[in-house]
C-alpha cells in the first residue's frame, strides 16, 4: 500500500505473487464453496492488521477467487460470499524469509 515503486516493477511484484499462489494451489483439490480463506502473513515485521495486512494479501486473495471462478469483487459481499477471507500475521526472527501460509476450510468444518 506505501510501497512505492515503478508501473514496471508493480506488475511484476503483482504476477509474481499471483503466480505462487497458483503453483501453491495446483496440487490440492479445492474444497467447494462457500468457504473461508485464512492468510497469514509471517514475517519479521508486523503490519497494521485494520489497513496494511488485507492489502498485502490483495494478490493473493485474487488469485485465490480466480482459482475458484470467482470474481474478486463477490468474495467481499455480504453474507451469501462464496469467500470469505480472513487474515492473520505471525512474526519470525530476522533471519528467515517473509511467507503466507494459505488455510482453506469449509464452512461446515469450522462451525
Amino acid at each position: 500500500m506505501n510501497l512505492r515503486e515503478f508501473p514496471g516493477e508493480q506488475m511484476r511484484r503483482k504476477r509474481a505473487q499471483r503466480d505462487n499462489v497458483m503453483l501453491a494451489l495446483r496440487p490440492f483439490r479445492l474444497p467447494g464453496v462457500p468457504v473461508w480463506c485464512q492468510l497469514t502473513r509471517i514475517a519479521t515485521r508486523m503490519l497494521d492488521p485494520h489497513d496494511n495486512l488485507p492489502a498485502s494479501f490483495k494478490h493473493v486473495a485474487d488469485q485465490i477467487a480466480a482459482a475458484y471462478g470467482v470474481e474478486d469483487f463477490r468474495a467481499s459481499l455480504g453474507s451469501e460470499q462464496p469467500i470469505k477471507f480472513l487474515y492473520a500475521q505471525e512474526q519470525i526472527p530476522k533471519a528467515d524469509h517473509p511467507r503466507v501460509r494459505i488455510e482453506l476450510m469449509t464452512r461446515e468444518a469450522v462451525k
